[in-house]
């Protein structure tokens, strides 16, 4: 079936998108809800030290291998610095060293530059998209310092580097001043981006294999609704790189039209639902005074 885009021309395999898209929403939503609990578990915080290699998808940077170099907490939620590598064309030239808050509304992509900046939900889909390949860089890598939360870290693998971390953020700082954006990258990075470079290409050419942590396992969670969940995003992970319909060759612009649908779709709902009884905060007390009245006969079926 095709469907009319905002330009009035059909958009081909659109209900195949959208099932990919109802797929990575439910994800993302359940991904959402548990990887902060999960990565505050005991056995998580010892994992997450520094060294520590990590797998992530944070907005451009997609199932990247990173380097983490300092955990903290901001506004009661954990946060990590990590080092990653990209093209050396597509550096910034400031440094990614402010903390980014994801939104919890998703926003629909934009090509104007005017308009807001695509969300979370949109990087993360195109991301899956792209397939299970960990990214390469392609010749002699750039490098960045990202600030990410628990909802980008997709796993904690078993690989561990020796990093001296706090001269590692002293010297990507040093070097986002304008003073001293042609200094030479210190020995610390250097070698910590080297180590990270190896790596990377080993487990791109499979030289090495990925091990990761078994959070059901290793970690021991014995909360039966949190175990369910994991369960259930662990099973829609496995189907996301299955759908036959990420494979065409114009994708992201097929699917721009399918996520601005089914966003403005979900917006549509949720107002409906902010308009109805059950959006009130004390619903579930009203309800039950409306039962007790009814059960003494004060008020009928019909609350008359």
């Amino acid at each position: 079936m095709e469907r009319i885009n905002s330009a009035g021309h059909p958009v081909p395999n659109f209900d195949q998108l959208a099932e990919f898209y109802t797929s990575a929403s439910e994800f993302l939503h359940l991904w959402s809800e548990v990887r902060g609990i999960v990565l505050t578990q005991p056995r998580a915080v010892r994992e997450m030290i520094p060294g520590r290699i990590l797998l992530i998808y944070h907005r451009t940077h997609a199932n990247k291998l990173a380097l983490l170099l300092k955990s903290e907490v901001f506004r009661r939620e954990p946060v990590y610095k990590v080092l990653v590598l990209c093209n050396a064309t597509s550096m910034p030239s400031g440094g990614d060293i402010q903390l980014e808050v994801v939104r919890k509304e998703p926003l629909t992509p934009h090509s104007s530059p005017r308009e807001e900046e695509p969300s979370e939900s949109w990087y993360k889909m195109v991301g899956f998209a792209a397939g299970k390949e960990v990214f390469v860089p392609a010749g002699v890598p750039g490098h960045e310092v990202l600030t990410i939360t628990a909802f980008d870290v997709f796993e904690i693998t078993h690989f561990l580097v020796k990093v001296n971390s706090a001269l590692i953020l002293d010297d990507w700082i040093k070097r986002q001043n304008p003073r001293f954006k042609d200094a030479p990258i210190g020995q610390s990075c250097l070698q910590a981006v080297q180590e990270l470079t190896e790596l990377t290409h080993n487990i791109g050419s499979k030289t090495k294999k990925m091990e990761f942590v078994n959070v059901t396992k290793e970690m021991q969670i014995k909360d039966a609704s949190l175990l369910t969940k994991l369960a259930r995003v662990n099973e829609l992970k496995a189907q996301l790189y299955d759908f036959e319909c990420t494979r065409i060759a114009n994708f992201e612009q097929q699917f721009e039209e399918v996520f601005r649908s089914k966003q403005l779709e979900e917006k549509r709902e949720y107002l409906k639902m902010m308009q109805s009884d059950k959006s009130l905060s004390l619903y579930p007390e009203y309800m039950n005074r409306v039962n007790v009245l009814q059960a003494l006969k004060y008020v009928d079926r019909n609350n008359a």
